[in-house]
């Protein structure tokens, strides 16, 4: 495949990982508001009801998820879109991903896989997925217009130095 169909293909899969977890998360959020033992039910009074409570919880995660995809995702959605673009074509697949990212991936799918088994209230584990989720959504979504920069540039090894100046200037990003 091409080094753009592979950004794309890297935006679509963090679009539909997150999408994922914002629903799981947004699901064990109304499961919690249904349970006795949760954080929106604790929260109830101080919110005037327990479904604020859980509107308050779905809120912070969503911020929690746009801060984490700002700070963190536009980093890493910038480095790989330009190892991606470095690389001749054809790009393999086993040269997409370097080692340390699947690393990065299985430890983060182990991370979820652990929050089920930890003593934590059904809807603190909702909010957690929903500000991951959305995280991924706001990474999907700056990989998406990393692509469309590059689409406009024609992709050649002597051509990277004015793709990372390009993105530097990006509104998100510093250099």
């Amino acid at each position: 495949m091409k080094q753009r169909t592979w950004i794309l293909f890297s935006a679509l899969t963090w679009l539909a990982i997150g999408s994922l977890l914002l629903y799981k998360g947004l699901k064990l959020i109304a499961e919690g508001i249904l349970t006795i033992h949760s954080l929106s039910f604790k929260l109830g009074p101080v919110f005037g009801g327990i479904e604020q409570a859980g509107t308050f919880l779905i809120v912070l995660g969503l911020l929690i998820g746009l801060v984490k995809g700002r700070l963190v995702l536009a980093k890493t959605a910038r480095r790989l879109a330009l190892r991606i673009s470095g690389l001749s074509y054809p790009v393999r697949w086993f040269e997409v991903y370097p080692v340390s990212y699947l690393f990065l991936i299985g430890f983060m799918i182990l991370l979820g896989i652990s929050l089920r088994f930890l003593p934590i209230a059904i809807d603190i584990r909702g909010m957690i997925d929903v500000a991951i989720g959305s995280a991924l959504i706001h990474g999907a979504n700056i990989t998406i217009q990393i692509r469309r920069i590059i689409i406009q540039i024609p992709i050649e090894a002597a051509c990277i130095r004015p793709i990372i100046r390009i993105l530097a200037k990006y509104r998100d990003w510093e250099t």
